[in-house]
């Protein structure tokens, strides 16, 4: 059986280190540093957005500061875990929320860690991302991934333990966005099509392409896509 290995896909996962909003204004202050404390534009409150991206900027160089004592291949942006928990519908709690498995290894990995960077892990610093049903008692183990918090958007892979996720965990945003449904109405349609017509083999493959086109433009173009679940509140300790 086809798994997804979950430590993999969170390196794959793009990190953005801020929001499209945050980058423009870094960009004009990064144009146009000089005019940052000129008198005359303070005066008249015209250097305010190049302060605020002077400041956006000071701050992502102080979170990332902050992660140079670590093993840079082990530490990895809370974009990059939204994106997965998205992706496979997880959610990245604090520890003391998880009810799962506990590997054997995982004493050791956490005092292994704790004499490499001189620093002690809590119930207040530590977070997992799991499955929702792994914050909740059960038998059987869910892919785990124990994370130390740098701070609130760097965090260090301590351990991962269990098996490898389903594949269907990829498949499931499919029917939240409503995308599936989609693809699946010409599907539909063209095996009509094809059993009260009994048109042509080529004739069905064009039909069914076309009809493909249509309906993924229309969803593209749709504010509010269709969904069938409930929206993946990743961070969320609620149901």
């Amino acid at each position: 059986m086809t798994t997804i290995n979950l430590e993999k896909s969170l390196i794959r996962e793009n990190r953005k280190l801020a929001m499209p909003k945050e980058l423009l204004l870094i960009n004009e202050y990064d144009k146009f540093t000089p005019l940052v404390e000129n008198d005359a534009l303070s005066r008249v409150g015209l250097n305010r957005t190049l302060k605020e991206g002077k400041n956006i900027k000071n701050r992502i160089n102080r979170k990332q500061e902050q992660t140079k004592v670590f093993t840079q291949e082990k530490v990895f942006h809370i974009s990059q875990i939204k994106g997965i928990c998205e992706k496979y519908r997880l959610r990245f709690l604090p520890t003391q929320k998880y009810r799962g498995i506990i590997d054997n290894d995982l004493p050791n990995r956490i005092s292994t860690f704790e004499v490499a960077y001189n620093l002690k892990c809590t119930e207040y610093n530590t977070r997992i991302v799991a499955p929702m049903e792994s914050f909740e008692l059960e038998k059987r183990p869910k892919d785990p991934l124990m994370f130390y918090e740098i701070n609130d958007e760097y965090f260090y892979l301590i351990h991962k333990w269990g098996n490898d996720l389903s594949l269907s965990r990829e498949i499931l945003p499919l029917f939240e966005s409503g995308l599936f449904c989609w693809l699946f109405i010409p599907l539909v349609f063209t095996a009509l099509f094809l059993i009260s017509f009994k048109v042509g083999v080529i004739a069905t493959i064009i039909a069914f392409v076309l009809s493909s086109i249509i309906q993924a433009a229309t969803w593209m173009t749709v504010d509010e896509p269709m969904r069938f679940l409930k929206p993946n509140t990743w961070n969320s300790e609620y149901e």
